[in-house]
Formats: structure tokens, C-alpha cells, sequence
């Protein structure tokens, strides 16, 4: 795959060829680029990942079991080459699986006020600019609420909420 991207990237190529990679092929390239240098995956929300596959719809697909232990598989093949870094929710399986590693806990009773304090922030940057309702007291402590209950520790943007507002 890598020799491929190379050869392509000399002769100018816009890399079309290389429209779409299975999941195996993104693994197996990852490998290879581990070879030379060591590499960092990044997955973030591993628990919106689908949680098995009859929840699959449609089309080729992977499930969060399939993607850890590809991840396993990878780290294996190259130990201490491969370093992943996942964020999640505290789902039950997820939990279970990561056991053995390494694992830093976030909840919301560590950063809990941070958050809320950022929320009440955007908010009111948000209603201000808005102007109509910029005063409105009432409004901006439900709005921070709702937000920051649907936040479960989760630190969120609410972007969502410059369209609704």
C-alpha cells in the first residue's frame, strides 16, 4: 500500500486510485508505516461505534469488537510501535475489553464544573450575539442545564445550538 501511495505521489498522480481502503488494508498499511516510525492511532467516541453487528444496516462494515481487536492484533505485531489512544464513554463492554491496559478515567465529578463553566460561556457569547434574547435570564439557566445534563462529562460544542437558538 505504501510502496503504491509512493509511486503515485513520483508521478504526479492525484492518488484517485486509491479511492477507498477496506479496513483490513488500512491495518496493514498502519503496519507498514510502522516499520519505519512509530505511529499513534487516534479514535475518538469509540463507544459510537456500532456495538455489534446485527446493529449493522447496510453495506460493508465494523463493528467495535472487530476494531479492537484489529487494534490488539496491530499493537501485537509491533510492540511498542503502535500506541493507540481511545476516547469513550463508559459502556460496559468497552470497559471489559480495555481492562488490561492502561486507562485514565474522566467523569463528570472531575470535570464537571469545567464543563458546565464552558457551556454557561458559549451560551451566553451565543445569546448575546443573538440580541433578542440576550437578557433573558430565564433562558439561559435552561439552556445551560438541558445542555450540560445531556453532557455526561462529555465536554460538547454547541454548535447544535447556534442553529436553534
Amino acid at each position: 500500500m505504501k510502496a503504491k501511495y509512493e509511486k503515485e505521489k513520483r508521478e504526479g498522480k492525484d492518488h484517485g486510485s486509491i479511492v477507498r481502503l477496506t479496513f483490513k488494508e488500512c491495518a496493514d498499511f498502519i503496519l507498514e508505516l510502522a516499520t519505519d516510525r512509530p505511529v499513534t492511532i487516534i479514535i475518538d467516541a469509540l463507544d459510537e461505534c456500532r456495538e455489534n453487528k446485527r446493529q449493522a444496516s447496510q453495506g460493508s462494515y465494523t463493528d467495535r469488537q472487530d476494531l479492537l481487536d484489529r487494534l490488539e492484533e496491530m499493537m501485537d505485531a509491533k510492540p511498542g510501535k503502535i500506541k493507540v489512544f481511545l476516547s469513550s464513554r463508559d459502556d460496559e463492554d468497552i470497559r471489559r475489553r480495555l481492562q488490561m491496559y492502561p486507562t485514565i478515567v474522566l467523569d463528570a465529578s472531575k470535570n464537571g464544573a469545567d464543563i458546565r463553566g464552558f457551556i454557561e460561556s458559549e451560551v451566553g457569547d451565543l445569546m448575546t450575539k443573538k440580541g433578542q434574547w440576550g437578557n433573558d435570564k430565564k433562558l439561559r439557566e435552561e439552556i445551560v442545564r438541558i445542555v450540560n445534563d445531556r453532557a455526561d462529562g462529555m465536554s460538547v460544542l454547541p454548535a447544535h445550538l447556534a442553529a436553534s437558538v
